[in-house]
């Protein structure tokens, strides 16, 4: 049986770059980010929050901010910062504690296209390549 998220705290890190995600500012339209891993791990954290069925809303911590990419966005959209929510669904892959998260309308999954500090976070097609799977720790 899979494994599912609970709500609270964690720190969402790239499973082939070992990047985690980072929101630099609380700006309406900030790219959501690779960063590297600091002591300052906790501001960079997201709060999820369980809708049911799967569905989750992502707040970062630091900026208060939520994920969002918008409506029926194409393959390529960058998650963005926004003051308002949207929903995932958030899956274990075929990995133990490894999980994708995708859009509700249009199923395309996070992903990070580059291992450089910086790139943003964008929508990607393929639920087995594991620049679009997430480790999420509690924080």
């Amino acid at each position: 049986m899979p494994n599912t998220v609970s709500s609270g705290t964690y720190v969402l890190t790239n499973v082939r770059y070992n990047n985690i995600v980072n929101l630099p500012d609380s700006s309406d339209g900030t790219p959501v980010s690779a960063s590297i891993k600091s002591g300052k791990d906790l501001d960079k954290a997201g709060y999820f929050f369980d809708q049911g069925n799967g569905r989750y809303i992502i707040q970062n911590k630091g900026q208060k901010t939520y994920a969002s990419v918008g409506n029926r966005q194409p393959v390529g959209a960058t998650v963005v910062g926004r003051p308002g929510s949207q929903q995932y669904v958030i899956e274990e892959t075929r990995e133990q504690y490894k999980y994708t998260i995708a859009t509700t309308d249009t199923g395309h999954y996070w992903g990070l296209p580059d291992s450089e500090t910086g790139s943003a976070v964008e929508l990607r097609a393929s639920p087995t390549d594991k620049g679009n799977w997430w480790i999420l720790t509690s924080a």
